[in-house]
């Protein structure tokens, strides 16, 4: 009988493999609960973003999870904004709220015009964002902290750009 630990402690020394336990299963049962609340909220491309998040989050090793716990934050605080302008709550907002975890690739791609690629192809850039700072935090802790702050002053840059767009 093979023993799955022992192949991947040879592969991959200190990578463990996600238990499939009650815990497991209690982590994603409620993020496929959040997932699945927040299609009256987030459009295609944003999900697909919050499903790349929570699937690395879930299947990823104890280093991954550390660096997908600092680099969210990270990404995402600096549209904070869309929440708390004095901005009237109307379907403009509501748009955009729909949009915020794709605003990273949003603003990358906006200069170019593309209406019909622009949630697909924003959502993807978002999630290789995402994914490139994950895979740079995963190396260290020191690392770990460069790349969160990397991608914070970054997303500070592209939040100050999306309000320049939300304010037009």
């Amino acid at each position: 009988m093979i023993d799955i630990q022992e192949v991947c402690e040879r592969k991959r020394p200190g990578y463990q493999p996600p238990q499939f336990n009650l815990q497991f299963l209690l982590w994603l049962l409620g993020l496929s609960a959040i997932w699945a609340a927040s299609f009256r909220i987030f459009d295609w491309g944003s999900l697909i973003v919050l499903a790349v998040i929570e699937l690395t989050y879930l299947f990823g090793c104890s280093r991954t999870k550390k660096s997908v716990i600092a680099v969210v934050p990270a990404m995402y605080l600096p549209y904070g904004w869309l929440l708390t302008s004095t901005y009237p709550w109307n379907n403009y907002r509501w748009d955009w709220l729909g949009h915020w975890l794709q605003l990273p690739g949003l603003v990358a791609i906006f200069p170019f015009g593309n209406q019909s690629a622009e949630t697909w192809l924003s959502g993807l850039l978002s999630s290789g964002f995402f994914l490139l700072a994950v895979t740079l935090g995963r190396i260290n802790p020191m690392w770990r902290i460069v790349s969160a702050l990397t991608v914070l002053v970054l997303s500070i840059l592209l939040s100050v750009a999306a309000y320049g767009m939300f304010s037009m």
